[in-house]
């Protein structure tokens, strides 16, 4: 520009279309008018050409893949991580924000829902059930309770677990929960232990009752 008294100052910019390294705008613009002696901004493009980066939330893999593919940027490193609210494999997070300029072939990662964290099953063998159903419920599972034959145990205590203790599973999960019967000879032995009490109460009300006093006759 020497050759017209203009100075030239050059200042790296982005563009989304000019080549990289070419130069994609100036002020004042070609054609303007300026006095001689004028300093001219160039703006060279340091990047090259730009895209918008499109909005992966809620996608799955394979429609994010497809977008990006669309935009010019290809599919970086996939992550897993729970959720509770998302659908298990849409894209609850991406690397580069929905929108933001990146240069073409710019990778972008992104994070799918995995589903619900996992929480422990915890230990509640051999309390007694309710106890063992309402701290299931407390930490937000669903119980249900079956029953088993008498094998020893205190009877309508916990024998057994499914799906068993220390097992991660989704919050919110099933556990059932098998219970001790008692056998038919440990009720029909309750039923007589009970009758014999009842019988003894009886006895003991009639022992403990005065002797009956009749009047004499009148001569």
């Amino acid at each position: 520009m020497s050759n017209v008294d203009l100075s030239a100052s050059a200042v790296a910019g982005s563009s989304r279309v000019v080549p990289k390294g070419q130069i994609h705008k100036m002020v004042p613009a070609a054609g303007s008018e300026v006095p001689r002696g004028s300093v001219i901004t160039i703006y060279n493009n340091s990047t090259g050409p730009t895209v918008a980066t499109p909005a992966l939330t809620g996608l799955t893999e394979a429609q994010a893949s497809s977008r990006l593919q669309q935009a010019g940027v290809p599919l970086g490193t996939v992550g897993n991580q729970s959720s509770k609210t998302a659908k298990t494999g849409t894209v609850i997070s991406q690397s580069v924000p929905a929108t933001e300029p990146v240069a073409r072939g710019t990778k972008v990662n992104v994070v799918l829902a995995s589903g619900p964290p996992l929480v422990v099953v915890p230990d509640v063998l051999n309390l007694p059930y309710k106890h063992a159903q309402n701290e299931l419920n407390a930490q937000g599972f669903e119980v249900r309770i079956t029953r088993s034959p008498g094998g020893g145990m205190e009877p309508s205590t916990i024998i057994k677990v499914n799906p068993s203790v220390g097992t991660p599973v989704p919050g919110g999960s099933l556990i059932v929960l098998s219970v001790e019967e008692s056998s038919s000879a440990e009720r029909a032995g309750a039923r007589r232990a009970r009758r014999d009490a009842a019988c003894d109460r009886r006895g003991a009300a009639g022992r403990a009752a005065p002797p009956a006093q009749f009047a004499k006759p009148k001569t």
